[in-house]
């Protein structure tokens, strides 16, 4: 019972074993220790039985031994089981629970005590042989503390359902009773017990037990009370309206009343294969046995993608406005929306769904997208390789380009002539600097290839910063460096001098060669996986327009990273936050980026992580 026991306060319990011990131990004798030693014989290594020796007055000499087939005096069933038995009396209680060696002793034996395991049910307040359980163990009326009272719980093994036990043993247990209200002895108020302990017939929720708690409580359609719990016997469902009201479990999805598909447990996503197509939580991209695309389910199924991978091309375009999204592939130039072309200026076929279009911002020179000139007075005149009286353009998508075709004298580009001097009127030299005419005429930049005119016959020609000088009466002349006034001028390395070779410099020697990128290249981001920046690095092996685009796991276009004129010998790199193209930051998950540009198309992922 938790209290500390002595050989003074419990002698019973606790032996002391010396001198005194009413045992004559091995190390007493007669002389050392009369009291338990008897007789003088004792210690003599002889049991002398005929003169009284036994193993309690002279253990030293008669000791029991265990196992010679003899119970010895000391030996007993607990000691010496191969050689005792036990026997009512002997203050042994070998029960039918005794372990390694059951017995047949019960309550009737004067050696029963209140023991788990023995099939007897000693309940709180029973009595056998004297023993009344007891709630605390202490037996009645002495300071033994022998007598706990078994239970249900403490001691299943003896447990003997008995009405007054104190013990409420209903039909709802795991180990189910036939326990009723009908046992008032032990009778508590208890859900799953198969009794309805309500106060009314009808449904009170303040009431002790109810249909909410009991299954033995009846309910009807119209009392107020949703029965919907099939373990507690209900079957009402949304069809009884006057009962229903939202609940989780009930195993209807209410997505009127904020029950939401996918996240609540009556709302479990749709099975493919099973119920159609359920949109928009399949569509033919993850479901593809029960959906096909269509206009309006969020999927652009343009004639430059197989979304399903089943070699079938999609027949949606910019007429399908709930899907449509500018795409490169898609056959369709969106120039408005951001779809560009690769601008390259060398007459290579532009990519990305490009066709020459006016107002575009890309100057598509190779096909001649030039408009008109307008003179000063706005009436408009034909293109030709230059212009003479013009004063302003109005050409599509122009920009000053050397190698166009088209010489832009307004805009400081300027001719070089096949001239003869007896032809040339220099009055007209924007300088009017008539005094040295004809050999000299000021001299301004004139480098531009798109400036060859055969011959100059009119007095027009000066007019854009013309000059000429005369070497044996008819020169040409491409003219680099600026002309003094004693008629020289400067050609590449020098007055009269040929231009240097290439790669060479003017004295010869060779130019160093700079290590730089002369292929068309994508590098593995870095670093990968990223949050929530990572580097893209690249090169182009030709000049022209390049695009890099960023696209989520299912193939939607979520950011256009690049877009714009490159040109070779440069290591480009370009930095993505993971946002979208409206700042709007993105999930975790793989991403795929590629870039364009003119025929080469190279794609690779990587993976954000938060």
């Amino acid at each position: 019972n938790g209290e500390v026991e002595t050989p003074d306060t419990c002698p019973g319990d606790c032996t002391v074993f010396g001198c005194g011990d009413f045992i004559c131990s091995e190390g007493e004798t007669n002389e050392s220790c009369p009291y338990d030693c008897y007789n003088a014989n004792c210690g003599d290594g002889s049991c002398d039985t005929s003169d009284g020796e036994t193993a309690l007055n002279c253990y030293i000499d008669c000791q029991p031994i265990c196992g010679n087939s003899v119970c010895d005096e000391g030996e007993n069933i607990i000691n010496c089981s191969s050689d005792c038995d036990s026997e009512c009396g002997d203050g042994i209680y070998h029960h039918p629970g005794f372990e390694g060696n059951p017995g047949t002793e019960g309550p009737a034996c004067v050696d029963y005590q209140i023991t788990c395991s023995d099939d007897v049910y000693h309940y709180l307040g029973e009595e056998f042989n004297g023993l009344i359980a007891t709630a605390t163990g202490q037996c009645t009326g002495t300071d033994s503390w022998d007598c706990q009272a078994e239970t249900f719980e403490n001691c299943p093994s003896d447990y003997d359902e008995t009405c007054g036990d104190g013990f409420y043993h209903h039909s709802g247990l795991d180990d189910p009773g036939s326990e009723n209200e009908s046992c008032l002895a032990d009778y508590v108020i208890t859900s799953g017990d198969g009794y309805c302990d309500a106060t009314t017939e009808e449904y009170d929720e303040n009431d002790s037990e109810n249909p909410d708690s009991e299954e033995a409580c009846p309910s009807v359609c119209g009392d107020g009370f949703y029965d919907w719990n099939q373990s507690l016997g209900g079957s009402e469902d949304e069809t009884c309206t006057d009962d229903y009201e939202v609940t989780q479990g009930d195993g209807y999805c209410d997505e009127a009343n904020e029950e939401v598909i996918g996240e609540d447990i009556d709302c479990p996503l749709p099975i493919c294969g099973e119920d159609g197509c359920q949109s928009p939580y399949e569509t033919f991209l993850n479901c593809d046995s029960d959906c096909d695309s269509f206009c309006g389910d969020g999927l652009y199924d343009h004639s430059g993608v197989d979304l399903d991978g089943d070699g079938v091309f999609g027949n949606e375009d910019n007429t399908c406005i709930a899907d449509y999204a500018p795409e490169c592939g898609d056959g369709i130039y969106d120039w408005e929306s951001g779809e560009v072309s690769d601008g390259n200026d060398e007459g290579s076929e532009p990519d990305c769904d490009y066709t020459q279009t006016c107002g575009d911002g890309y100057y598509d020179y190779v096909e001649n997208e030039v408009i008109s000139c307008y003179t000063a007075n706005g009436e408009g005149v034909d293109f030709s390789d230059y212009i003479t009286n013009c004063s302003t353009y109005d050409f599509c998508d122009y920009v000053l380009t050397d190698g166009d075709g088209f010489c832009d004298p307004i805009n400081e580009e300027n001719l070089q002539f096949l001239i003869s001097t007896d032809e040339l009127d220099c009055g007209s030299c924007p300088n009017d600097d008539v005094a040295v005419c004809p050999l000299e005429c000021s001299n301004e930049n004139y480098s531009e290839a798109d400036c060859i005119i055969p011959g100059c016959t009119d007095s027009t020609a000066c007019n854009f910063s013309s000059s000429a000088t005369s070497d044996n009466e008819s020169c040409i002349y491409i003219v680099e460096g600026e002309c003094d006034c004693d008629g020289n001028v400067e050609l590449g390395c020098g007055c009269g001098e040929p231009a240097a070779e290439e790669g060479k410099d003017c004295d010869g020697n060779i130019l160093a060669i700079v290590d730089i990128p002369i292929v068309f290249s994508l590098s593995e981001n870095y670093p990968n996986p990223f949050n929530p920046v990572t580097l893209i690095e690249y090169s182009v092996e030709r000049a022209g327009h390049v695009n890099i685009s960023i696209y989520n796991i299912i193939g939607h276009k979520v950011f256009n990273l690049v877009s714009g004129y490159h040109s070779p010998g440069i290591r480009y790199s370009a930095v993505w936050n993971s946002n979208t193209q409206s700042n709007i930051p993105v999930s975790t998950g793989i991403y795929f980026y590629e870039m364009r540009a003119g025929d080469y198309i190279e794609r690779k992922k990587m993976v954000l992580v938060k």
